[in-house]
């Protein structure tokens, strides 16, 4: 109705710089964004900062402070409808999560890709009842995998399972969700010639 306001800094990070943000949206106008901020000594972490609809931007906060050199790929964040939210990211060649509950912020890091192989590009979906499907992929000392994880909502994550059987390496997945919690990913994979496109349905 009045277009763009002004615009704001919402970190204050005086250290090294930060980079690779990304931002989700509940169905009542309030956001919470992520992203790497350097601790100053080369080491990247997670932070995060939450928007009110009406009120504005709360303060910056890091929801993970292990730090680690590099960031090959940006964190990843998806909001369910009543504001709840699910975080990931790749560090140290794992795949690691923080739950945002709305009214209690954010929970604790914890790792969600199972095996000693190391995991990359994970992305993340909630369905309208805050249950979530996360994908990435995943070295198996050949070639990459596409490998999902399942959050249920008052339960916590499952286990991680393999989602294709392809004999090429697959990467770059994406996963979508519906109200009721069906999913379908998606990814590249090579047959030895090129690059193909695949999918897998969760029902």
């Amino acid at each position: 109705g009045s277009g763009w306001g002004n615009a704001e800094r919402i970190e204050t990070n005086n250290a090294e710089g930060t980079k690779s943000p990304q931002i989700a949206v509940d169905t009542n106008g309030n956001a919470l964004v992520v992203w790497a901020q350097n601790d100053g000594a080369g080491k990247y972490n997670i932070w995060a900062n939450r928007y009110v609809a009406d009120s504005g931007w709360d303060s910056a906060k890091p929801i993970e402070t292990d730090g680690y050199k590099g960031l090959d790929s940006p964190p990843q964040i998806a909001v369910d409808a009543n504001g709840n939210a699910l975080a990931v990211w790749y560090r140290y060649e794992r795949i690691w999560a923080n739950r945002y509950m709305a009214g209690n912020g954010w929970g604790s890091a914890e790792q969600i890709a199972t095996g000693t192989r190391k995991a990359r590009w994970p992305q993340i979906a909630l369905d309208a009842n805050g249950n979530a499907l996360a994908v990435w992929n995943q070295w198996d000392g050949t070639r990459y995998n596409i490998w999902a994880n399942r959050y249920v909502a008052g339960s916590g994550w499952g286990s991680s399972e393999l989602i294709e059987i392809g004999a090429g390496s697959a990467g770059w997945p994406q996963v979508a969700l519906d109200a009721s919690g069906n999913a379908l990913a998606v990814w590249n994979q090579y047959d030895g010639t090129r690059y193909n496109i695949w999918a897998n349905r969760f029902e």
